[in-house]
């Protein structure tokens, strides 16, 4: 038996003029000639109804990631994981896991940035980032605190494992390489503070806790780690 087929493309208009095509509408009949000029007009009709619809939520989803992602580094911004954050520290409080917070921020980068201009500074940005997604788990959370300044949302994992973690993290990073307008980068060394979630303990508080260990480690040198509540600082 013959099959007539009849197709409609949903597509959208980029800002050079150019079509995209978005989706892809077909209808199956098995009777010769059975399309009439009224069934391919409703076929367009119904399409563009499907365009539109495709295109709102592709929309709505852009919007979504544009409120939770930093627009530079793609890492959750700092609203995300502040929730995020809560919603973690409910759970704790109910199933008594732990899990770790680590700041951490970037040495002296706002010399690189005065030496090397602030766009070779958003380029260390953009690849630092690249790192975090590649080395953290997909439970873990990367997110841009602000400026140079990072935060982890460490779960399932105590102290030691996660030191160990953070020492082949600083390892990747020292290993980064970067040119810049023709001329090489120096190398980009980072600070770590880390912070364990305690029974009854509030963000402000665990969020404060790692800042003090980060702020530990930049005043004895920076590029180490320190564990909030404890006097050593942590290098290679």
């Amino acid at each position: 038996m013959d099959h007539l087929f009849n197709r409609s493309t949903f597509s959208k208009k980029t800002q050079d003029g150019s079509q995209i095509v978005t989706g892809l509408l077909h209808l199956d009949n098995a009777k010769p000639n059975s399309f009439t000029k009224q069934h391919i007009e409703l076929l367009k009709v119904i399409s563009g109804h499907l365009s539109m619809a495709i295109e709102n939520t592709r929309l709505h989803e852009e919007l979504r990631l544009q409120a939770i992602r930093d627009p530079l580094t793609g890492l959750y911004n700092r609203r995300y994981m502040e929730e995020s954050l809560s919603q973690r520290i409910d759970e704790a409080k109910r199933s008594n896991t732990p899990f770790q917070v680590a700041m951490c921020d970037i040495d002296f980068f706002k010399d690189f940035n005065d030496n090397h201009g602030h766009a070779a500074g958003d380029l260390v940005l953009v690849q630092l980032a690249k790192i975090f997604k590649e080395f953290f788990r997909g439970s873990d959370i990367s997110c841009r605190y602000g400026g140079e300044e990072f935060v982890f949302v460490l779960p399932d994992a105590g102290s030691g494992d996660i030191i160990k973690r953070l020492h082949l993290l600083q390892e990747k990073i020292n290993q980064l390489k970067l040119e810049y307008d023709g001329k090489t980068l120096p190398p980009v060394t980072m600070s770590f503070g880390l912070a364990s979630y305690k029974d009854d303990m509030d963000l402000d508080r665990l969020l404060r806790n790692a800042d003090t260990a980060l702020y530990k480690v930049k005043k004895h040198g920076r590029n180490g780690i320190n564990i909030y509540g404890q006097e050593e600082i942590i290098k290679d």
